[in-house]
């Protein structure tokens, strides 16, 4: 898919983020921020996007060893996994296998405690701390693994 056409899929589908998300008036909705497509793309630049791509929804980590890779298949382990590498970042990205689910950044409590609202909109989705280092794959039936950001993107096949 091409820049042109990611952009025009991107978003389009806001009604699949979790209910707390789309809940304005809740506590923990109005801590988080739907980002435009140039602020994902930005922000999928300084994590995501440095890792190598398997297909178009998992990352090859034969590539880039994981850092730990736990055998999680809820939203429970994955808050667990995240509330360990998140610790003491400002927010953490959201970013949905999907393109037309729109990415999300909200603070690392909320995003801990809604875990498990989180891992249900899957099938997968990505991670990142604010200024961190790290980037967490969850994907439904794989574990959850963790993987340090490379530092420049990796080049392409």
């Amino acid at each position: 898919m091409g820049e042109a056409e990611a952009a025009r899929a991107y978003g389009r589908h806001p009604e699949l983020l979790p209910g707390f998300v789309r809940d304005a008036r809740g506590e923990d909705g109005r801590q988080v921020v739907v980002l435009r497509w140039e602020e994902s793309r930005e922000l999928a630049r300084l994590s995501l996007s440095r890792f190598p791509a398997w297909n178009s929804a998992s990352l090859d980590w034969s590539a880039v060893p994981p850092v730990e890779s736990v055998e999680w298949d809820d939203g429970a382990g994955f808050a667990s996994v995240l509330r360990r590498y998140a610790a003491g970042a400002d927010g953490v990205v959201v970013f949905w296998g999907d393109l037309s689910v729109p990415t999300v950044v909200m603070p690392v409590e909320v995003a801990v405690r809604r875990g498990a609202e989180l891992w249900d909109v899957g099938p997968e989705f990505w991670t990142y701390p604010l200024d961190g280092d790290v980037l967490v794959e969850a994907r439904w039936g794989s574990p959850v693994v963790v993987g340090r950001i490379p530092p420049a993107p990796y080049p392409s096949p």
